[in-house]
């Protein structure tokens, strides 16, 4: 081979081989009790025929549990993959997906396509909120440093359309609403939730929802206004905060700090207002969800007794008992907040 193209050779694997290789996806099988040894031989001599990595296959340990998680470096990410295999050589990826006993190329081409799919699902889930609206760079800014500000001011008692009036002072940008949605704003309880420590962002959306509308930043000949719209399949509004992947104790320290608990026949409101008042963090309640089952957190009743609980343990058991449960949310600003809704599909 010539010297020049010795050199080229070497530089296209320079150029390929990190883009081959730079993701590595590690695969272990658990063999679920009742599966014959013969079928991981099967696997075994099947796979070594395709471009797959080696798959480990293993008897069950103690917290098994079947999983994707990420590792290594945001570069050079490493996926591990835990399944399992039945007693009749099927294996079971976590995504749901069934590969017979023999169906090597099958395994291959789910292992070989895992990186692209999970950087997908990743990319997906931390896209900017804001970018879904489709506006400008400027437009953006401008949006977010309004419905970043925070109230500021005292909420309990007050209706959602005072609230709002509130909410719509110190605004860049003017809202959009007809008299018919003020008519629907109208018709709604005031608000027991104190909220003067959450974005308006947050706020206003939470606001809207039980009147079936949506906040919707829009443009119009190059200008901001946030329009007032009736939830729709198609209409993407201003989310009730931001989901948080960290766990509770994470963002919240005291959570885990463990209290005496004697709750008789507490009213459900009661009980988790006492516990929000206690580590200093907002709960609001998906109203909507709780109407569709009937769920009345004024009415419901609670009992925990307990010489020692932790908050997160406490607020997790008296939703539970009515079927619902405690999301970690944050608002704009990264502020926290629980979001309660139903543990059922609505």
């Amino acid at each position: 081979m010539k010297p020049h193209s010795a050199f080229l050779s070497l530089l296209f694997l320079a150029l390929v081989l990190p883009s081959v290789y730079a993701d590595v996806v590690q695969v272990e099988i658990i063999q679920l009790e009742g599966a014959s040894m013969e079928y991981p031989h099967t696997w075994g001599r099947e796979l070594v025929r395709t471009d797959a990595p080696a798959v480990q296959f293993r008897a069950q340990r103690f917290g098994d549990a079947v999983s994707i998680t990420e590792a290594g470096t945001e570069a050079s990410p490493v996926w591990k993959v835990i399944g399992t295999m039945d007693a009749y050589g099927t294996i079971l990826m976590p995504d749901g997906t069934q590969f017979r006993c023999g169906d090597a190329a099958g395994l291959a081409t789910w292992i070989r396509e895992l990186p692209g799919k999970m950087k997908a699902k990743k990319q997906a889930e931390n896209a900017p909120v804001q970018g879904d609206f489709g506006l400008p760079v400027r437009l953006q800014q401008q949006m977010l440093l309004d419905l970043k500000q925070n109230l500021q001011e005292e909420t309990a008692g007050l209706t959602p359309v005072e609230i709002l009036q509130k909410c719509a002072r110190g605004l860049s940008a003017p809202f959009r609403i007809s008299p018919a949605q003020v008519r629907a704003l109208k018709e709604l309880d005031p608000i027991d939730e104190e909220l003067s420590s959450l974005s308006k962002g947050t706020i206003i959306a939470y606001l809207l929802r039980p009147a079936g509308l949506a906040l919707v930043p829009r443009q119009s000949n190059g200008r901001l206004y946030y329009s007032i719209e009736t939830g729709q399949k198609n209409v993407k509004p201003w989310p009730i905060g931001m989901k948080v992947d960290k766990l509770e104790s994470e963002v919240l320290p005291d959570i885990l700090k463990k209290i005496p608990a004697n709750m008789r026949a507490v009213p459900l409101r009661d009980a988790v207002d006492s516990i929000s008042e206690r580590i200093d963090v907002p709960m609001l309640y998906d109203l909507n969800a709780m109407a569709r089952y009937g769920i009345d957190h004024d009415l419901a009743k609670v009992t925990v007794t307990a010489e020692k609980i932790t908050y997160l343990s406490l607020l997790n058991r008296v939703l539970r008992m009515h079927k619902l449960k405690a999301e970690l949310r944050m608002d704009e600003n990264g502020e926290p907040f629980f979001w309660i809704t139903t543990t059922r599909p609505l």
